[in-house]
């Protein structure tokens, strides 16, 4: 089961998606041989379809995850997450936070994963245009990280004259973090310009290994929609 499950990484990193596809259904068709392989197997189909825009199959893969193997904390909380992006996709906004308070309520020991469901929040409510929204979301989501100076200056400016001098180094996943959570604070305050440029700054400061981090995956659906024309609402 876990050579076909390899096989699927590889094939899913070539973008053969219905390859990969094919080798995690061999993983779940095994699950008696092992039923860790089958769970991440499941996580990563859902995320193939999600990736071939098949939504209903990723909702019902992610489902059936968290039913089959609930007591899976370290795949568990990814499963609603990606629950929560399939949603939001669908103009679902409504059942998309539900599905992040979910992973907040439900998996709060994980922190890492609770930081990821604040950030899919805030993401959520700039692109619902909802600004009093976000501006109670990033305030939430800078509470995790409080004790960093910069994401607390990102918020409240004012409070931090020597704010560039705090600023981390390119190319490192801090300062893209840092980044976002300015687009986010710009956003709220209603400066749509200075957020978009937060938005590819933390892109840019982002290295190669952290590309696929949910923050820079979150970044950039907001870039996303707000190219289109009206997209900042």
């Amino acid at each position: 089961a876990l050579v076909y499950y390899d096989k699927a990484v590889l094939l899913q990193a070539e973008g053969r998606l219905e390859e990969a596809l094919a080798m995690c259904e061999r993983v779940i068709s095994e699950q008696a041989f092992s039923k860790l392989a089958c769970a991440t197997a499941l996580l990563r189909k859902g995320e193939i379809f999600r990736a071939l825009s098949r939504p209903e199959k990723a909702l019902e893969t992610y489902d059936k995850l968290l039913t089959d193997y609930p007591g899976r904390l370290d795949l568990c909380p990814v499963a609603m997450l990606g629950k929560g992006v399939v949603f939001r996709g669908q103009g679902r906004f409504s059942e998309a936070l539900e599905a992040y308070q979910r992973v907040i309520k439900d998996f709060h020991s994980q922190s890492k994963f609770c930081v990821d469901a604040h950030v899919a929040l805030a993401t959520t409510h700039a692109l619902r245009g909802d600004r009093k929204s976000l501006l109670a979301a990033v305030e939430k989501y800078l509470d995790f990280e409080r004790g960093d100076e910069a994401f607390h200056a990102a918020f409240h400016p004012e409070e931090t004259a020597s704010l560039v001098e705090t600023q981390q180094p390119a190319s490192n996943p801090s300062s893209s973090r840092f980044d976002f959570a300015s687009a986010l604070a710009a956003y709220a305050r209603g400066s749509d310009q200075e957020a978009m440029q937060h938005l590819l700054d933390c892109l840019e400061h982002t290295p190669v290994s952290a590309k696929d981090d949910f923050i820079v995956l979150e970044a950039k659906d907001l870039i996303r929609a707000w190219e289109v024309p009206g997209g900042q609402k």
